[in-house]
């Protein structure tokens, strides 16, 4: 009778472990995108070119990934039309999760004008 009670214990245990994990690399993932959200929107401010700029917030969001393998990330990033203030910043990630089942997560950072103080993280349900 105990053999029979630890299989769907230990199943529902691996579930639980894996949502976990899962949860906690999707908020690595929006950290990431927050950080590199910020940093590339003075990068802008500041002057850089768009290739600079796409260039910038690819390397500072994967150095900013902390345990995740910037393999299993994909970096999408919008540029506001006008660098002297106006327009939307956006970087968007898709986050491939591995351990037991293969999960897409998707989050997306959007910004107001550089210029501006507020911003907003967008985190849309996984596809």
């Amino acid at each position: 009778m105990t053999v029979i009670a630890m299989v769907p214990l230990m199943g529902g245990l691996a579930i639980g472990i894996d949502y976990t994990e899962m949860t906690r690399q999707r908020q690595n993932a929006l950290n990431a995108l927050d950080a590199a959200g910020v940093a590339t929107a003075q990068q802008i401010v500041a002057g850089a070119t768009d290739a600079d700029a796409k260039a910038y917030a690819k390397n500072f969001f994967e150095a900013n990934l902390a345990h995740i393998d910037p393999a299993n990330t994909t970096l999408a990033v919008t540029l506001p039309n006008n660098n002297t203030g106006g327009g939307t910043l956006k970087l968007c990630s898709t986050l491939t999760y591995k351990p037991t089942s293969c999960r897409r997560q998707k989050c997306c950072w959007v910004a107001a004008p550089p210029t501006a103080t507020s911003a907003s993280v967008h985190a849309p349900k996984s596809a």
